[in-house]
């Protein structure tokens, strides 16, 4: 480092305005340095944020995704229980035709039995 000549004015004035350069430089410097830190950091922080919005974004997809399947689910479960109510009645139906089928069927053999019986005791009595 350079000695201030108290002696020699000019000398002081130029070695005077060289450590106030230097000064500068080395202020000027780090004041880059702390906006470069700034503008990394603010960068940092717009990428989580990106980051986090594109989670939610797909958070959300799959929660509408398990909501459609849980949907689709419950229509099965309603066509299958339409389906089997409509099978039950069926066969409801089928066991009450075939119900009265027999009980027609035994009736008509009932009846015939007793005109052969009419029949037969009329031939008795003549």
């Amino acid at each position: 480092s350079e000695v201030i000549c108290v002696v020699c004015p000019v000398l002081q004035k130029k070695v005077l305005k060289k450590m106030k350069e230097r000064q500068s430089k080395i202020e000027e410097q780090r004041a880059e340095e702390e906006n470069q830190r700034t503008a990394e950091e603010e960068q940092r922080i717009r990428e989580e944020r990106d980051l986090a919005k594109q989670r939610a974004i797909e958070e959300e997809e799959m929660a509408k995704q398990r909501a459609k399947a849980m949907q689709e689910e419950e229509q099965k479960a309603r066509l299958l229980e339409m389906q089997v109510q409509r099978e039950e009645q069926l066969a409801k139906e089928a066991a009450e035709r075939t119900a009265r089928e027999v009980k027609e069927k035994m009736e008509a053999a009932l009846t015939e039995e007793m005109q052969r019986e009419q029949e037969e005791m009329r031939r008795h009595q003549e």
